[in-house]
């Protein structure tokens, strides 16, 4: 099995040990980083082959309130949407090196806590069948940003990127790659898997 193909597979099956324990029920569609195979962005669609996808320089947090709603009714029946609509929905994304490094790009993500809404930019994600929207964020003094240096292939981070939930808890997780200055000379391009997931709790 050729190397990627191989860490796609092993990375679903991380990726469900790691989210069933979280909620009942997935979808779940995967993206290959660096040198990759990109998946159109669509749950059930085939993959494309031989295109890349290059690391993502600009802080997002990925869908809006708008559009997760909407991917709810894109991935699922008009039964199945409305019954998982009525309970809590949380989209998760799992993120996973899966080359010999990720040092030389790491990922970042921020406190939830330290970005105000003021901090949160719609920006329309336009596809050849559908619009989407997603969250950028803006810079403000008072951000936190965290990454986990020296990532290895066994350890994963999940980001809460949209909570349906609307109490006190954090909803949206801002995140993006971003040059390492601290990286050695030599460190080879970064190579990851991130699976992105919509999780439904039971009630």
């Amino acid at each position: 099995m050729p190397l990627l193909q191989h860490e796609r597979v092993q990375g679903y099956l991380l990726t469900v040990d790691l989210i069933l324990q979280y909620g009942d029920q997935i979808a779940a569609s995967d993206q290959l980083k660096g040198q990759q195979v990109h998946h159109p962005p669509d749950t059930h669609a085939v993959p494309h082959h031989g295109q890349c996808r290059h690391d993502v320089v600009a802080a997002s947090m990925a869908p809006s309130e708008q559009s997760a709603i909407q991917r709810e009714r894109d991935c699922f029946s008009p039964e199945q949407a409305a019954h998982l609509l009525a309970r809590r929905l949380a989209f998760v994304n799992v993120w996973r090196s899966i080359g010999a490094s990720a040092e030389r790009f790491p990922l970042a993500a921020a406190d939830g806590r330290s970005i105000p809404l003021t901090d949160y930019v719609a920006v329309d994600m336009v596809y050849a069948n559908r619009t989407g929207e997603i969250y950028h964020n803006r810079y403000s003094s008072g951000q936190r940003w965290f990454y986990f240096s020296d990532m290895q292939t066994d350890e994963a981070m999940l980001l809460k990127c949209f909570d349906s939930a609307t109490d006190d808890r954090t909803r949206y997780t801002a995140h993006t790659g971003f040059a390492n200055p601290r990286a050695a000379a030599g460190t080879p391009p970064r190579q990851s898997i991130e699976v992105r997931t919509i999780l439904s709790f039971a009630e």
